[in-house]
């Protein structure tokens, strides 16, 4: 009889767990597949011809006659962006952003193809028309669910204020080091920025790229100081620094993002004081200003990313993180307090790190500052 109860009682308990674990692990939505009546040449795809980031977006539609999961895919032909919409219906209809739902953005001129996928059904419908990406969607200069982007380089000549990625500083005592801008690969438009070297005196470093000035993004002749609202409200845990870094499989290949800011005591207490001051009255006063900056006398703030995967990968990095410069001769002789109004340049470096005498080497790409989080493209 004991045994009877005891038996009784662990049935009920594995009854219990199991509508537990049902109430508390849904396995997500039912798949619906079309039935037999299902008609494939009842299926009808449309889309508009063109995306022109700015204008009206194009609408793309299908109606496929009985309920059923969906997947509808726009493809960009050369970019690899891939934008999907799923669900269960019985029709779909859709204005296309110009967003991808993959890493990958779509690129000016390309095309894009319309698929539907139907569960039940074997074969993939295919639209007969596809959409021209005249102008992708433009996050540079933008406001995107409460995040607002700058581009500080792309490496396609649409930065306003790009890095001088064509003078780099290179370790004369290392081997094959390379800054090349490419198009063998990249994430957003047509090219990316090449790093590449080997430490041959084991220093870790290899060279680096940087705005002309690294006061160049406080000149006030520039539209920096709409375009890029970074006052001293903006705390540094909601300012983030984001690019695509591709990992070729290099071993201890890190890349340095390094920030500059411009320090000034109790007179520059705005990113406008600071460009006033820059500029003055002269154009050629800017100019000498600029050219003079020294990092002995003003702060930088570093951080390394050690690239350990392959592939492209999105980082994104709060300036909360970013830790000082040790050498007061090489940006660490400001007033040793971050403030993000101060920020005035950056510098992106290729490192062997953390083992030294390596070699290295990656592609970057879309290197983007955001303020209100970090970039979310998709």
């Amino acid at each position: 009889m004991r045994n009877i109860f005891k038996n009784t009682i662990g049935l009920l308990g594995l009854v219990a767990m199991i509508y537990s674990c049902k109430q508390d692990n849904p396995l997500g939505p039912e798949l619906v597949s079309v039935n037999d009546s299902f008609n494939p040449s009842s299926v009808v795809i449309t889309a508009d011809v063109e995306f022109d980031s700015g204008n009206a977006n194009p609408n793309v539609a299908s109606n496929w006659g009985q309920n059923a999961t969906f997947e509808l895919m726009i493809k960009g032909d050369v970019s690899g962006a891939i934008k999907t919409y799923k669900g269960t219906a019985s029709s779909f209809n859709t204005k296309f952003d110009g967003l991808s739902s993959n890493i990958y953005f779509f690129k000016t001129g390309e095309n894009a193809s319309v698929e539907l996928k139907l569960i039940g059904y074997d074969s993939i419908f295919v639209c007969s028309n596809t959409i021209k990406i005249k102008k992708p969607f433009k996050f540079d200069g933008e406001t995107k669910d409460g995040v607002s982007y700058f581009l500080i380089d792309g490496f396609d000549g649409k930065a306003t204020i790009p890095l001088h990625s064509g003078s780099p500083s290179i370790d004369q005592k290392d081997i094959d080091v390379s800054f090349d801008i490419t198009n063998s690969m990249s994430i957003q438009e047509g090219n990316s920025l090449y790093l590449a070297g080997t430490d041959a005196n084991s220093n870790s470093w290899c060279g680096d790229v940087n705005h002309e000035h690294l006061g160049d993004l406080l000149d006030k002749d520039t539209n920096q100081l709409s375009d890029l609202p970074i006052d001293s409200g903006i705390d540094p845990s909601d300012l983030y620094f984001n690019a695509f870094i591709y990992g070729t499989g290099a071993k201890s290949t890190a890349v340095e993002f390094k920030i500059a800011e411009i320090d000034g005591g109790d007179t520059l207490n705005t990113r406008f004081d600071i460009a006033k001051w820059l500029k003055g009255d002269s154009t050629a006063r800017a100019e000498l200003i600029l050219t003079a900056y020294s990092t002995s006398v003003n702060d930088s703030w570093i951080f390394d990313v050690i690239v350990d995967w392959e592939g492209w990968k999105l980082v994104s990095i709060p300036y909360s993180q970013f830790r000082a410069a040790n050498d007061p001769t090489n940006g660490g002789g400001g007033d040793r307090v971050k403030e993000s109004f101060r920020i005035s340049g950056v510098t992106v470096s290729l490192l062997s790190y953390p083992e030294v005498g390596e070699s290295v080497s990656t592609y970057i790409d879309c290197i983007m500052l955001t303020t209100g989080g970090k970039a979310n493209y998709n």
